[in-house]
């Protein structure tokens, strides 16, 4: 179904009038509409057309992605009725706006109704019952019957194994759960359910049986095939329950689908193996503090590229050898360490390149990621670009980094476009077949070491964006007290312990929904400071310091604040830059309305320094970290008339 015009819109309004006059049935409107308009499915138009009765009279629309839509519905009802349908008309749509977390839907209908006058009727008292299962059996019903499902269920092309065990566990549990609940009981990755199932093996199974599609606004929604949901209660895990249908439910049990339910061991938790990897590095003789330790793994685990900034000699380098090695990345050469040169200066110093015989020549990188893309267990691997920024990052990595913003998900599996571009091997048929339909691979984890001195370059924001910059700049000389070596063993690691599971905001956090609109309304506060001096950041760097925060929240890692706080030191201050007047107002709110409190009061030759004795003295400082940081910057720029990240 292509996006639905206005004038599709307009329609099926009309025909909603038509219908709730008795002139037509809702079938035979729904199979004008689709004749007229064969984008729209029958399911969606009849679906569409019953909204008129319902807005009308102020209930509950239970299925629905399509804002234009609805906000039409109030306009007209507002023009052509009185105002007490009207008035109902408002509160059934901001039902569902308030519903769904639409917030922005919700201010749009209350800008509506003051725009034409109308009361805002209270919605306190008529609380949605979220125990209802969506959508209801008029809304959509796909009509597939326990006989077909078990047709499909010994269907292999359609039922692999994979999805058999995803099923499996949705009854064992009772038929229904969130996919967090079902990941966390099963040990099963989420997108498992999410996408695997409610896409995936869904779109097989309606091209298979041609079964009617409720589409949406350009879109298939697919779940609904196999599944209902509702909205999670306060005390259930995730965001959303699913509910297996009850023809499905009743076929598996005959189909005896528990034989395909996957054997669950004791695992260790992620704090566990955290500690482990901890230990290990400890009894190869380096100290780390478990506190980076933690950091470093959310900030691989949000995306795989981070950079490691700071004084030479502290252990950057050092640190990603030792973690690679602690994971048991260097027993089968999944660990790879460059050295970057200062004249690298695009991507065939990476990938490859043709020579004077038009033979290829691989670059410093393409063998160890198309190992990495061919190995069969999809074990992590390691890659250190060390010092790399001795050349320009944004000339040498442009390929790179802009590929590793096509990630998506497909059956399950994290890919990306091509990587490599055909300038690299054009002209060596032997190079073009291997490394042609090369991508970045859901298992290559990327960690960069950079010392910021005069024989560096500087990170443009392109790079900053992409990447959380952990810095080191702490040096303590005392020594330790020897201690007994000890051999500690490696923590042989699976991907999924450092894989994404987040990809897409929208899509891939809805269990966790509440929790992303917090976080959200904390980033909307900074970014509101860094726009008074044109330094605010989009949607790619707001995503990541969510994914950062809810994959901290789930292994129960950082506090809360610290986690935070670690966010806005990493991803947000490392680019305010500048020496306008405005840079110093930035960082003045920042330290006074965010990270720490009024300092105006304490005794100082100017801000920064007042800033120093509020915290030497105790104040109150909610990210203690970014406020440290925040006026030792500002101290440079009073100094310097300039300021930046690399103080």
């Amino acid at each position: 179904m292509g996006t639905m015009t206005d004038n599709t819109i307009k329609k099926l309004y009309e025909y909603g009038k038509r219908v709730y006059s008795g002139e037509l049935t809702d079938k035979e409107a729904a199979q004008r509409v689709h004749e007229e308009n064969p984008e729209v499915a029958e399911s969606s138009a009849k679906h569409y057309i019953n909204w008129y009765k319902k807005m009308r009279e102020g209930s509950f629309l239970s299925w629905n992605t399509n804002a234009n839509l609805l906000k039409y519905y109030v306009s007209r009802i507002i023009e052509e009725e009185s105002v007490e349908i009207s008035e109902l008309a408002i509160k059934s749509a901001r039902k569902y706006a308030l519903y769904k977390n639409m917030t922005d839907l919700d201010q749009e209908l209350l800008e509506i109704a003051n725009q034409n006058k109308i009361k805002i009727l209270d919605l306190e008292d008529e609380k949605i019952d979220e125990s209802v299962w969506l959508p209801s059996i008029e809304e959509y019903n796909p009509d597939i019957s326990k006989e077909k499902w078990i047709e499909l269920l010994n269907n292999k092309e359609i039922f692999g194994d994979k999805y058999l065990m995803a099923m499996a566990c949705i009854y064992d549990n009772g038929g229904e759960g969130s996919c967090s609940e079902l990941e966390e009981k099963y040990h099963q990755n989420m997108t498992l359910w999410r996408t695997s199932c409610g896409v995936h093996l869904a779109e097989k199974i309606a091209d298979y049986t041609l079964c009617s599609r409720l589409q949406e606004d350009g879109k298939t929604t697919f779940f609904v095939i196999p599944f209902l949901y509702r909205k999670a209660n306060s005390d259930e895990k995730g965001s959303y329950i699913y509910k297996l249908r009850p023809e499905l439910k009743e076929a598996l049990g005959e189909f005896d689908i528990l034989k395909y339910l996957p054997d669950i061991e004791k695992e260790l938790t992620t704090k566990d193996m955290l500690a482990q990897i901890k230990e290990y590095i400890d009894s190869k003789g380096f100290s780390y503090d478990y506190e980076l330790i933690e950091n470093f793994y959310l900030c691989l685990k949000s995306k795989p590229f981070v950079l490691l900034a700071g004084t030479s000699g502290t252990g950057k380098t050092r640190l990603v050898r030792l973690f690679a090695e602690a994971i048991g990345a260097l027993k089968n050469e999944r660990y790879l360490q460059v050295a970057v040169k200062p004249d690298w200066s695009d991507s065939t110093d990476l990938f490859g390149h043709i020579n004077l015989d038009n033979k290829f020549v691989p670059g410093s990188i393409i063998d160890f990621i198309k190992r990495a893309e061919d190995d069969t267990e999809k074990l992590p691997y390691i890659l250190c670009l060390d010092e790399m920024n001795l050349a320009r990052v944004e000339y040498y990595m442009s390929d790179f980094l802009s590929v590793m913003e096509t990630r998506d998900w497909k059956d399950g599996k994290i890919i990306t476009d091509k990587l490599v571009p055909k300038v690299c091997y054009s002209g060596d048929p032997l190079a073009e077949k291997m490394y042609d339909s090369l991508i970045i691979p859901e298992n290559l984890y990327i960690v960069g070491t950079v010392n910021m001195d005069e024989t560096t370059f500087p990170f443009s924001k392109k790079v900053l964006d992409r990447a959380n910059t952990i810095e080191f700049s702490y040096v303590d000389f005392s020594l330790p007290e020897l201690q007994e070596k000890r051999i500690v063993k490696t923590v042989d690691v699976e991907n999924i312990f450092l894989r994404s599971k987040y990809l897409r905001l929208f899509t891939d956090c809805t269990d966790y929904w509440d929790k992303v609109t917090y976080y959200n309304n904390k980033i909307i506060a900074i970014n509101t400071i860094l726009k008074e001096g044109d330094v605010h950041f989009g949607y790619r760097m707001r995503d990541d310091i969510i994914f950062y925060m809810l994959y901290c929240d789930e292994a129960k890692l950082l506090e809360e604040d610290r986690a935070f706080d670690y966010q806005i030191l990493q991803k947000i201050l490392p680019r305010i830059q500048g020496s306008s007047e405005s840079i110093a107002k930035i960082l003045k709110k920042l330290f006074s309305e965010v990270c720490a409190g009024p300092y105006e009061s304490k005794n100082g030759i100017n801000d920064s320094y007042k800033m120093e004795n509020y915290m030497s003295d105790g104040g109150t400082a909610k990210y203690k970290l970014s406020a440290e940081k925040i006026w030792k910057m500002l101290r440079r720029f009073e100094e310097d008339d300039f300021t930046s990240f690399w103080v």
